[in-house]
């Protein structure tokens, strides 16, 4: 009877031999189990073989790397080895396999892309529900901080409303402020989510930190591709549109301009539409779109838009009792008007009769004290109303002619020979 042939450590290459893929970290300790596995069939014992063995299957420069470390030398084990190497790469400690960043990763990324079939979700929620689980093991993730992550990743905004809207009909006894429960989301999300397809739609991966390797990229089928589109078609129309009505934009909503001419919203500076004070609609509020989420703000505040339309009304009878700017009427000297104004004034001749001055007193001030009576007023210049002009000169050049400059103007001004 022959003898069984003992089982030999596979080659490189070969389709039993160990993998690993340095852009994935996390499958190092398989690959050390798979190792590990393989020594217990060949009955490899020896620490130096062991090493040797755990190189070959790599990379020339995961190779070069691991063979460089002290570790690989004779003078340490191989669990030694195997200990320098997994510090090397991030999440392959038992007690760091995730941190919160990792789930703030998870969230961000599914928060960008959306959650747009069944698919989606389902990858979305065992990688969610593996990170949380290990931090509440590590107590760095309370039940509220689990419910807030989960609601931040639920995305498109739509989705979110519908998921909360089955919520408040399967839980309404829970207050605003407090948290759902991880199983309620996700019944919620699962039911709103029933008639989408199960695969998955959304186009950009997850952080390859946590992603499940998968050995063939998924191909795009066409129904994916146009489920993608009409989500975010509707999800563009949603944000864009006021009023829902397909064929225009809030730039040219005519339902904007009848809500700010009745007092409920207006337009910011930069073409946005919030409220009469200013501030965006919350968020809480809900509504199919905006004008509808203003309606409901109003009718969950009460009062308000009596305030809004009192506003409006001051605003417009204030700027129609301004009373217009009356026109002041021009004036033009003419050449003689200019000419009787260069005149000096008369002096005033003594009077013989009146009495002469005496010595000057100094009057004291009185007990009491009056106020003063009012300046008289001046008389108004007749030509105060008069606009400065430019001199224009006579057309006959008389006064400004050499050698005859001052008779002329005194013939002029004082009528001499």
């Amino acid at each position: 009877m022959a003898a069984v042939p003992q089982p030999q450590m596979p080659a490189r290459g070969d389709r039993n031999a160990p993998q690993f893929d340095s852009a994935k970290p996390r499958e190092l300790p398989r690959y050390f189990s798979d190792l590990e596995f393989h020594f217990t069939r060949a009955s490899v014992v020896d620490s130096t073989e062991k090493k040797r063995h755990a190189t070959r299957f790599l990379s020339v420069e995961d190779q070069d790397v691991r063979e460089s470390f002290p570790e690989f030398g004779p003078a340490s084990t191989f669990d030694q080895f195997q200990a320098a190497v997994l510090k090397l790469y991030p999440g392959t400690d038992s007690n760091r396999k995730f941190t919160l960043a990792d789930l703030d990763t998870l969230v961000g990324e599914y928060a960008r892309v959306g959650i747009l079939s069944r698919g989606d979700y389902s990858e979305f929620y065992r990688q969610f529900l593996v990170i949380t689980q290990f931090l509440f093991g590590r107590e760095c993730l309370s039940i509220a901080e689990q419910s807030r992550s989960f609601f931040r990743a639920i995305a498109p905004a739509h989705l979110w409303a519908r998921v909360h809207q089955r919520l408040q009909i399967k839980k309404p006894d829970v207050h605003p402020d407090d948290p759902y429960a991880l199983e309620d989301l996700h019944e919620a999300v699962q039911f709103v989510l029933a008639d989408t397809s199960s695969g998955r739609v959304a186009t950009s991966p997850p952080n390859p930190t946590y992603t499940t390797p998968s050995s063939a990229p998924e191909a795009k089928q066409g129904p994916g591709i146009t489920a993608l589109l009409e989500t975010m078609n509707g999800f563009l129309h949603m944000a864009w549109s006021y009023c829902s009505e397909v064929g225009h934009f809030i730039i040219k909503c005519e339902h904007v301009e009848e809500d700010i001419l009745a007092g409920k919203c207006k337009c910011d500076a930069e073409g946005r539409v919030t409220l009469p004070s200013g501030a965006f609609v919350p968020r809480r509020v809900e509504g199919l779109n905006l004008r509808a989420r203003i309606e409901e703000w109003y009718r969950q505040n009460p009062g308000q838009l009596a305030a809004a339309q009192l506003m409006l009304e001051v605003a417009t009878e204030h700027l129609a009792s301004i009373p217009s700017i009356p026109t002041t009427s021009t004036f033009v000297l003419s050449e003689e008007d200019r000419i009787r104004s260069l005149e000096p004034a008369p002096a005033l001749a003594p009077n013989p009769t009146a009495a002469p001055e005496g010595p000057r007193t100094i009057l004291k001030r009185p007990a009491t004290r009056f106020a003063p009576a009012p300046a008289p007023e001046e008389p108004e210049h007749p030509f105060a109303n008069a606009r400065d002009a430019a001199y224009a000169p006579p057309p006959d050049r008389n006064i400004g002619a050499r050698h005859c400059r001052q008779p002329v103007y005194f013939k002029l001004v004082y009528g001499y020979p």
